[in-house]
């Protein structure tokens, strides 16, 4: 018997075939599409990851950098402030002590390292000339300058006199002139006996400046200027007397005698309140008439005297002589030290240098 073909049966399977075909070609499809999707959003989720992480690194850093940077830019602005207190505090400080006449220990140094240089630079011989009074080239202009400034000071009390104003100033304009103005500033006080003579105060400024050569080379580069050194050593400490005598400009005729110590190791001298000694002085003219006489109670690291009086402006150094006396008799160590020098060694006595070994007193004369 033949086999019988049913068109209508063969088209049905066609199509099933052909729809189970299209459904596993979808359903691979969809699959491969899903497989790709997931495996996207996975690389996504990574580079998601990796990107976040990256941002919150560099936020970190970000934030470090700034906190860093504000750590710096706080510590600067407090060191500022801090070196600013400082600055401040050392300035308030040094004028307190310069005003009060007071050791500062940076302005001592600062002087002593200033002063090295600039006589370094002028030259040792040409330093030592002008201090012994061979060069006083300034003198002319100094006197000249002096004078003309008295004049105007003058002319201007006359003025304040004539409108009457003078009466309400708090000060005599009599004083009106460069020696009451000088002695004002440097800290110096009329003689209750002679009001011409001025003495310089304990507490003066030029206490916490000290002293070396620089200002015996202004001194004898000014006027007429004589100057002596007595150095000697004791207690381990390298000490000085230093004296003068000349014409102090405007302040007129006048004499000093200091003691001082040396600072550190350098040329620099120093005051010091533990070398305050009780002290006189004399300055006669050249025909023996006393220019000032003084003898303070008080124990003195400096002891001075200056005449303003017209009659004894513009004197020659060589035409004054100078007395001083020291009394050592609070420190006799002292006295014996500086008796040992100027008065027993052969080759180191002064004959200008008399000693009262009773009462421990020393008299220098020039």
């Amino acid at each position: 018997m033949g086999v019988s073909f049913n068109p209508l049966k063969a088209a049905q399977n066609f199509v099933n075939n052909t729809v189970n075909k299209a459904n596993g070609v979808k359903e691979a499809v969809v699959n491969t599409a899903k497989d790709v999707f997931e495996a996207g959003a996975e690389k996504v989720n990574k580079v998601k990851e990796v990107v976040v992480e990256k941002a919150n690194e560099v936020k970190e850093a970000v934030g470090n950098a700034v906190k860093a940077t504000g750590e710096v830019v706080g510590n600067a602005v407090g060191e500022a402030i801090q070196s600013g207190k400082e600055l401040i505090g050392n300035a308030v400080e040094l004028v307190g002590d310069v005003v009060a006449g007071r050791d500062n220990p940076f302005l001592t140094k600062t002087i002593s390292n200033i002063s090295e240089t600039l006589l370094s630079v002028v030259g040792e011989e040409n330093v030592k000339n002008v201090i012994e009074g061979k060069f006083p080239i300034l003198s002319p202009f100094i006197h000249g300058g002096e004078m003309v400034a008295d004049n105007v000071l003058n002319a201007i009390a006359s003025g304040l006199k004539a409108t009457g104003l003078d009466k309400k100033l708090p000060f005599d304009v009599n004083m009106l002139d460069t020696a009451n103005i000088g002695a004002l500033l440097l800290n110096m006080e009329q003689d209750p006996n002679n009001p011409d003579v001025f003495h310089a105060r304990k507490d003066c400024w030029q206490r916490s400046v000290g002293y070396n050569d620089l200002w015996d080379f202004g001194f004898g580069l000014g006027t007429s200027m004589r100057k002596e050194k007595f150095d000697f050593e004791y207690n381990g400490e390298e000490m000085m007397l230093w004296a003068w005598k000349g014409d102090y400009v405007n302040l007129g005729a006048g004499a000093e005698l200091g003691i001082y110590t040396k600072y550190e190791d350098t040329d620099h001298w120093v005051a010091d309140d533990r070398l305050e000694l009780n002290m006189t002085m004399t300055l006669k003219d050249k025909e023996g008439n006393v220019i000032i006489d003084h003898s303070p109670e008080e124990a003195q690291w400096w002891i001075t005297g200056f005449n303003s009086n017209d009659a004894y402006k513009g004197v020659q150094a060589a035409d004054l002589e100078a007395e001083y006396t020291v009394d050592f008799s609070k420190n006799s160590g002292m006295f014996e030290a500086f008796y040992e020098k100027y008065g027993k060694n052969s080759e180191t006595k002064d004959s200008r240098w008399t000693f009262d070994l009773e009462n421990q007193k020393a008299t220098f004369s020039f």
